[in-house]
């Protein structure tokens, strides 16, 4: 798609390796990403505006209000409204300038909880409740998902939403209750390693598991969506690959040089007990092979140790 190509929240995790892989298509002549400054997502007037200003031919949605589980389980209320605010006003400016394509980061926590099946699949999107660890945050996701719908049946926009697992990499937050399990992990190895530390605590349950993707796997895919001649409507964009928290430890460890004790806390927060994600559709989009897990820890642990001080 050769386009004016409209990244939201191009700043953050999402978007630093979204723009880059947007970078390597030579083809692609303009590349808005406009910083909060330039573009108030939380303010429905300006939005409208600066998409009847600049009329992008394509969208990739990928601002949100993100925070780890503490965050989100502190402060239910802020999940919800901060992000379906943004989802709105989005939704709006898209319906009164459509863009010829919409793709949007969602995030697997809109899934109904209990699973109706594991591996999670796109049909099950909408089967019950949300898990109530993530209640708001997954709320406002269920907004935004609603209205990629409408937008395509009534207003012919072609939408897709990923609908992401546990993201990290270069660039992520590592500190703070905002900090997502792998890099506040990455951060207290390194910091015991630095200090001589035998012992480090890790929050939750060995078996807990989920499904981990690195970030740049993730650009990879949502640029997918965006060159897809007949992009589905939902896909998963995650590794496949159901990752207990224990081997999550092991394989930081190893790459920061961590060869203390870990001692489990399973009286901080653990949310859902197992979470598997199915990748069929993604698989017949993405021909190119992952980085994967454990090479994607090494970069994002080299990464951490040369811009630490300098971190979120």
């Amino acid at each position: 798609m050769s386009t004016r190509i409209l990244v939201t929240g191009a700043s953050g995790l999402l978007g630093l390796a979204v723009t880059g892989a947007l970078g390597h298509h030579l083809s692609r002549p303009v590349v808005l990403a406009p910083t909060h400054g330039e573009l108030d997502l939380l303010n429905t007037d300006a939005t409208v505006r600066w998409f009847a200003t600049h009329r992008p031919g394509a969208v990739l949605h990928l601002a949100g209000h993100v925070r780890g589980l503490a965050a989100n389980m502190g402060d239910q209320l802020q999940g919800l409204m901060v992000n379906a605010r943004i989802a709105l006003n989005v939704l709006e400016a898209s319906a009164t300038y459509p863009p010829e394509r919409l793709v949007v980061a969602g995030s697997t926590a809109a899934y109904g909880y209990p699973y109706r099946s594991i591996p999670i699949q796109e049909d099950d999107l909408l089967a019950g409740d949300v898990h109530p660890g993530e209640y708001g945050y997954a709320w406002g996701q269920r907004t935004l998902i609603a209205g990629t719908q409408i937008l395509r049946h009534e207003h012919g926009v072609s939408t897709s939403v990923a609908l992401l697992s546990n993201l990290f990499g270069p660039g992520d937050r590592f500190h703070g209750t905002a900090a997502h399990a792998v890099p506040a992990l990455i951060a207290r190895c390194t910091a015991a390693v630095d200090n001589g530390d035998d012992e480090i605590a890790v929050w939750g349950h060995p078996t807990t598991t989920r499904d981990f993707l690195y970030i740049d796997d993730a650009a990879r895919a949502m640029v997918a969506l965006l060159d897809a001649p007949e992009p589905p409507a939902l896909v998963n964009v995650a590794s496949g690959e159901e990752r207990a928290m224990s081997d999550v430890v092991v394989s930081i460890t190893r790459a920061s040089g961590f060869t203390g004790r870990v001692r489990w806390d399973d009286s901080m927060p653990v949310g859902i007990p197992r979470r598997a994600v199915d990748t069929s559709r993604l698989d017949s989009l993405v021909a190119d092979a992952p980085i994967g897990f454990d090479e994607g820890i090494q970069r994002t642990v080299a990464w951490y140790r040369a811009n630490r001080d300098t971190t979120r």
